[in-house]
């Protein structure tokens, strides 16, 4: 409930259910400003520049950003933590280790308090980071101390203090801290959102087949692959949902994973013979091998958002290499792809949300020139009797949240009156379209 927490502090300060969105501006902020501190040494301030942008604005953090989703807040915590682990064991970034200690403990409490995945996911890179560090020689004792009492801190401020009403009333109430993601009585939302013949496929298959194919967002269309670096227009619409199902990552990413894997493998091989091979480098992969086995759904990329930067680091190892021509044409056009393809996906979200800030505004005024005492009507529009209702006891549509913000006097009903004397307006489209009724 990290996010809600957030979000609702700042929408009481505000008044406005948009202000709550601002984490995600924070979150860039952050992303971007260390992940160019990290690259600062290593990288050419241009690229350093690009580098740390492609990495903010991933594909999931992009379709997210305007919207009350959380998987792309997950995804840059769990990047600036392996940013954190990584500073926290290299000796070159000693004079900032109390620092860097302190903001891990931070990064670890929202972690544990933004999903429940985020508490697993942080558990597992820190465990194989952890072990890492039992094996160094220098300072050994010393740094497991300070991680071993970092660790514990976050896990009695984000699960006992913070994470109070989910956390420990899971385990007062069901016997389970993650209830209901895990254990007795759990449910499977995936079971009815997975695409049509994904069912059959095993992990693997799964993450290739939604890597390697048309991007769309439907559980019943037939998932049709597609040759690497080509995509249709009608593919760019996909991204204007916050829950990509199929080719998540966006449409050029099926070409950056068979380039950058090259660039990994070449990296390694050249790393070897050289006697430079550092495992420091390639923990984040073990540990997102790791964490794919263990929790499976790995073909939503909503689900596994930082994979997309673990495929932008190949880019950093090759800029080792770049003074053979051959080398910084192949890093310059891996690097080239990144930027296109976040490029595509914030376009397309981009366009949406503008039209759809338009129309919201457009409406907005008109509420606005209401007497406070005069009703705005309100009801769904969705003819289908099954679809969501716009406000019952389970289903709230945050339109609802930007009406108040402008009326106080909303009433939701069925049908209006003498529709003669009433203006209608339309909000938002498929289950959470309304009309509104306003008088003339």
């Amino acid at each position: 409930k990290g996010y809600w927490l957030y979000a609702a502090s700042t929408y009481s300060l505000t008044g406005n259910i948009e202000s709550g969105k601002s984490i995600y501006v924070i979150t860039a902020i952050i992303t971007f400003l260390l992940t160019s501190s990290v690259l600062s040494s290593r990288l050419s301030k241009g690229y350093n520049l690009l580098i740390s942008i492609i990495v903010t604005f991933n594909p999931v953090f992009i379709y997210q950003m305007f919207s009350y989703y959380n998987d792309g807040l997950l995804g840059n915590y769990l990047i600036i933590l392996l940013l954190l682990l990584y500073m926290l064991s290299n000796d070159k970034y000693k004079k900032i280790y109390k620092s860097n200690l302190f903001m891990l403990f931070l990064v670890l409490v929202i972690l544990i308090n933004i999903k429940f995945t985020g508490a697993v996911y942080a558990g597992i890179f820190c465990i194989v980071y952890y072990i890492y560090t039992c094996f160094k020689k220098k300072d050994r004792k010393k740094k497991l101390i300070n991680l071993t009492i970092v660790g514990l801190c976050s896990l009695f401020v984000g699960v006992l203090f913070i994470g109070y009403s989910s956390y420990v009333k899971n385990a007062l109430h069901y016997g389970n801290l993650f209830y209901p993601l895990m254990g007795k009585n759990k449910v499977d939302i995936i079971e009815y959102n997975i695409p049509y013949g994904f069912e059959e496929m095993n992990i693997a298959q799964q993450f290739i087949a939604s890597n390697f194919s048309n991007s769309h967002n439907s559980k019943i269309c037939t998932t049709e692959y597609k040759i690497p670096f080509t995509f249709k227009n009608s593919e760019l619409d996909v991204y204007k949902h916050a829950d990509v199902r199929v080719g998540g990552f966006g449409v050029l990413f099926g070409g950056i994973l068979i380039l950058s894997s090259i660039a990994l493998i070449y990296s390694i091989v050249i790393f070897y013979k050289k006697r430079q091979l550092n495992i420091l480098y390639f923990l984040p992969y073990l540990s997102t091998i790791i964490i794919m086995i263990a929790v499976k759904d790995i073909w939503w990329a909503r689900y596994i958002p930082w994979v997309y930067f673990l495929f932008t680091i190949p880019v950093l190892f090759l800029y080792n290499f770049k003074d053979k021509r051959i080398i910084k044409w192949f890093m310059n056009f891996i690097f080239a792809s990144l930027i296109i393809n976040s490029y595509l996906v914030f376009n397309s979200v981009l366009s949406e949300t503008i039209d759809q800030t338009k129309n919201y505004n457009t409406i907005m005024k008109e509420v606005k020139k209401l007497d406070d005492n005069e009703t705005l009507y309100v009801k769904n529009a969705v003819k289908n009797k099954n679809a969501h209702k716009i406000y019952n006891e389970s289903v709230f549509s945050g339109t609802m949240y930007n009406l108040y913000d402008n009326h106080k006097k909303i009433e939701t009903t069925h049908r209006v009156k003498n529709n003669k004397d009433y203006i209608s307006y339309k909000i938002g489209e498929n289950q959470i379209h309304v009309d509104l009724y306003i008088k003339k």
